[in-house]
């Protein structure tokens, strides 16, 4: 079956935002690298294989999604429902919360969470550890 107008604008728009988390993460790396560079983690590459197979997941999740959005569990506008304006606001504050990161990787802080925060707005399997200080 031919692809729509519409579902082609979809998965072209998964794809942008696909390319745009690669590009931020080469750029925040290549930071990191500049400015960190002693908190910059050893890792080893990505077998070609699993790379693959999560290409292959993310593709079926997106299937998933279109195919739901065609039988009417939702509609189809919901998945052009980005708000772009608020992300371009707010990334700029990814950029500038670099640096608390990198010493957070300096001090091997991996529990850093501020107290003010809302159970509510995690999910259900976040870690039991992450609301330890807050009273019942």
């Amino acid at each position: 079956m031919a692809s729509s107008l519409t579902e082609i604008a979809y998965r072209t728009i998964q794809q942008g935002r696909s390319l745009a988390g690669l590009a931020h993460k080469e750029l925040s790396t290549k930071a990191m690298e500049l400015l960190a560079p002693d908190v910059v983690p050893s890792t080893e590459p990505v077998p070609d294989e699993l790379l693959n197979e999560l290409r292959r997941s993310l593709s079926a999740l997106q299937d998933i999604d279109w195919q739901e959005s065609e039988q009417g569990l939702y509609p189809t506008s919901l998945l052009f429902d980005i708000p772009w304006l608020e992300w371009a606001e707010r990334y700029p504050r990814v950029w500038l919360d670099l640096p608390s990161n990198w010493a957070r990787r300096r001090s091997r802080n991996v529990q850093d969470i501020p107290d003010t925060h809302d159970k509510d707005l995690y999910p259900d399997y976040s870690p039991n550890w992450l609301f330890a200080s807050q009273s019942p």
